[in-house]
């Protein structure tokens, strides 16, 4: 086999492995994201939070909804908001409110559940986040830190309580 475009027969044997339809697949890992919704531990209250648009009135609207370790609805709040650049910041803006109502409520010992990923991995993430929202999951962290117990988890929206 003769050079082409500077590639050598190491190059050619990786482009004929990823031709091979018979060559080994990657295997897909099946995500571990939560579907449905479930009781938190017995110290603690969960926390679920969403946010809806409505683009022709101009505002969305944060729901929080808090749950005791035997899923009986303990408090709920519902608060409209101007719309704002994007759909990861409207969710980092209702987790903030679900932190504050928490606190407000004296509830020491948290589990805060929400659907938009990027937000639950930035609020996971250690060290300060840089995204566009990154100074509201910061704020987030920090709330956070004053409680007992605090986790935030990601829930498909079909997990939402």
């Amino acid at each position: 086999m003769t050079k082409c475009n500077g590639w050598n027969n190491g190059h050619r044997d990786y482009v004929l492995e990823y031709l091979d339809p018979n060559a080994q697949q990657s295997q897909v890992v099946p995500r571990c994201t939560q579907t449905h919704w479930s009781l938190p531990f017995e110290q603690n209250y969960k926390g679920n939070f969403d946010v809806a648009f409505f683009d022709d009135s101009g505002c969305a609207v944060i729901g929080v909804v808090f749950r005791d370790h035997m899923g009986q609805i303990i408090a709920t709040l519902s608060q409209r908001i101007p719309l704002v650049q994007s759909v990861e910041l409207a969710e980092a803006m209702a987790a903030r409110h679900a932190l504050l109502f928490a606190k407000e409520l004296s509830l020491f010992n948290v589990e805060i559940e929400g659907d938009c990923s990027r937000v639950i991995t930035a609020l996971n993430q250690l060290g300060r986040s840089y995204t566009l929202f990154g100074h509201i999951t910061n704020e987030c962290n920090r709330l956070g830190a004053t409680l007992r117990f605090c986790k935030f988890r990601h829930v498909r929206r079909e997990g939402i309580g």
